[in-house]
């Protein structure tokens, strides 16, 4: 894999967040172009091989995109002004673990050729069948490679008592509901809400800042970017006739942010094992960062507390 774009040492903060955005993607193509390429080897290569070969290249783009995560967030905390103090160190590899969801990698790896099973099972042609298998893991790779990214981002600002929150970093063209959770501040425990194939990163900060406002980025626009990021006609007429955008968008429609409310948290078991760095510090089910975060909302954990559960997740070292 060539080489990504290193995140530039001085600029602003805006300037490192389109440099971080452009890394992650640069990663995340390189390892669907790979991928995809493995894919066509499926009929040559026995099933085990070829699965082998596709987890090894995403595993490998995962650990990438989060080894960044810390560099970035302390030249966004210079950016600010700010001194950066960071709790420890954050443990880029274990991002490549699992799926982000927290399910097995390998298992979401499975998926595509599971459907392209299927679909030649219900008659569909074998070419039609492997176009749509294809396509069906481009997506899980780059989402996959985005996620490491981001999940790492969050823990590291979490980690660097420097910063305390973020804004959405939004590259337009952009869907609706991620330009509408562009225009807000976000604390330093909140998840990143994305959805397949999102492209949008953290803008850490080191003061509560206002966000860009989504309704300037909604008049920027014209009537066919807006249907493009998915508001209809009658959408845009009644926006323009002064109707709430965020009403109107229904943001949390289609968007996760990979952590649950409540006790419902998401967990996985890799790394809990007594051999795994999760089981040595006592962790026996594995939490992920985000579910960790929607914790500490839940419990009212202190920063250090929650930097704590990190910890013994092995998150950070």
């Amino acid at each position: 894999m060539t080489a990504p774009t290193q995140v530039p040492s001085t600029t602003t903060p805006d300037q490192l967040a389109a440099a971080q955005r452009a890394r992650q993607q640069q990663i995340a193509g390189q390892a669907a172009a790979q991928t995809s390429r493995l894919w066509q080897f499926l009929a040559t290569l026995s099933a085990a091989a070829a699965a082998a070969q596709i987890l090894g290249t995403v595993q490998s783009a995962m650990r990438e995109a989060a080894r960044g995560a810390q560099a970035y967030t302390d030249a966004v905390a210079r950016a600010w002004g700010a001194i950066s103090d960071p709790a420890g160190t954050v443990a880029w590899a274990t991002f490549a673990a699992t799926a982000s969801d927290g399910r097995p990698l390998e298992t979401l790896l499975e998926q595509p050729a599971l459907e392209l099973a299927a679909n030649v099972a219900q008659g569909m042609d074998h070419r039609q069948a492997q176009a749509i298998g294809v396509r069906h893991l481009q997506r899980i790779v780059t989402t996959q490679v985005a996620d490491a990214s981001r999940v790492s981002t969050g823990v590291a600002l979490v980690n660097d008592r420097a910063l305390h929150g973020y804004i959405r970093h939004l590259t337009l063209p952009s869907c609706s509901r991620c330009i509408i959770l562009a225009g807000r501040w976000y604390r330093w425990s909140a998840g990143f809400a994305r959805h397949p194939q999102c492209d949008c990163v953290h803008i850490p900060a080191a003061e509560k800042i206002d966000a860009p406002s989504s309704r300037a980025a909604y008049d920027a626009m014209s009537d066919e970017e807006r249907a493009k990021a998915g508001w209809s006609g009658h959408d845009q007429r009644a926006i323009d006739d002064g109707a709430d955008l965020n009403q109107v968008t229904n943001y949390r429609r289609e968007l996760k942010s990979v952590s649950v409310a409540g006790r419902a948290v998401q967990t996985t078991t890799v790394g809990t094992t007594r051999r795994g760095a999760a089981g040595r510090r006592g962790a026996r089910a594995r939490l992920t960062p985000e579910s960790i975060y929607a914790e500490a909302d839940r419990l009212g954990w202190t920063r250090d507390q929650t930097i704590a559960q990190l910890r013994r997740h092995a998150y950070i070292l």
